[in-house]
């Protein structure tokens, strides 16, 4: 099976990030929110 080019982007910011929130709104803009803990 072959991979299809694109459509990593979503699939990248869930693996990389702890959080990641999407809200979509109809007619207005949508937005992204994600968050790294980083350990001290």
């Amino acid at each position: 099976s072959e991979m299809r080019v694109g459509g990593l982007g979503i699939y990248l910011m869930q693996t990389l990030m702890d959080e990641v929130d999407f809200k979509i709104e109809p007619g207005k803009r949508n937005q992204v929110q994600m968050v790294k803990y980083i350990p001290q």
